[in-house]
C-alpha cells in the first residue's frame, strides 16, 4: 500500500508517511527521561505532558500511555481515532463516580454495587484496565447475595485508590481536550 501511495505522492511524502508509521509512541516512562535530559541531568518530580510539550499535540495512544490506559484494547470495540477520543472524553462528565462518592458516604451496598458495577463497564469500555478492575473488586465486593470478603478499612483504601486514579485519570483528559 506505501509504495502504490509512493507512486502517487511521491518519493519524499511517502518517506516521511513510513517514518510517522514506524515511530514510537511517547511513553512517561519517555517523558520522564526526557525532562530530566532537558533539566541537565537534574532528578526531580516530572511534569504533566501538557507542560513538557506545550508545542505539540498529544496523540491518543500518548494520551492512553499518559493514564495507564490499553489503547490496543479500546480499539478492538472502537475501530477509529474519533471514535476513541469521543468516548474517552466522555469519560469527564460520568455522573457514576459522583455516586459511588455518595454511596461511601452511607455505606449503602446497593448504591456501592451499583455505581462501581456501572465504572467498571464504562472504564473497561475505554480501555481503562487498571480503574475497571479496581471498580470490579468493589463491585464483587457489594454484589446482592455475596458475602463480604473485606474489611471496612480494606474497601476504604480500595476507594481512595480507585478516587486517586481517577482524578489523576480526569486531569489529564481535561488537558488533552483543552489542547483540542
Amino acid at each position: 500500500m506505501i509504495a502504490t501511495l509512493g507512486l502517487f505522492f511521491g518519493r519524499h511524502w511517502t518517506t516521511q508517511f513510513k517514518k510517522f508509521l514506524l515511530r514510537e509512541p511517547k511513553t512517561v516512562a519517555n517523558l520522564e527521561a526526557e525532562q530530566t535530559t532537558k533539566n541537565g541531568g537534574s532528578v526531580g518530580s516530572p511534569q504533566p505532558w501538557r507542560e513538557i510539550h506545550a508545542e505539540q499535540e498529544m496523540t491518543l495512544p500518548e494520551l492512553y500511555a499518559a493514564i495507564d490506559g490499553n489503547y490496543t484494547s479500546v480499539k478492538r470495540i472502537l475501530p477509529t481515532d474519533a471514535l476513541v477520543e469521543k468516548f474517552i472524553l466522555r469519560i469527564i462528565d460520568e455522573k457514576s463516580f459522583e455516586r459511588l462518592k455518595n454511596a461511601q458516604a452511607s455505606r449503602n451496598p446497593t448504591e456501592l454495587f451499583e455505581a462501581a458495577h456501572a465504572l467498571k463497564g464504562i472504564c473497561a469500555n475505554v480501555g481503562l484496565d487498571t480503574l475497571s478492575a479496581k471498580a470490579s473488586m468493589l463491585a464483587e465486593e457489594f454484589r446482592p447475595q455475596n458475602e463480604r470478603q473485606m474489611s471496612d478499612a480494606e474497601v476504604d483504601a480500595l476507594l481512595t485508590e480507585f478516587f486517586k486514579k481517577y482524578e489523576a485519570t480526569i486531569t489529564t483528559l481535561k488537558q488533552y481536550a483543552a489542547s483540542k
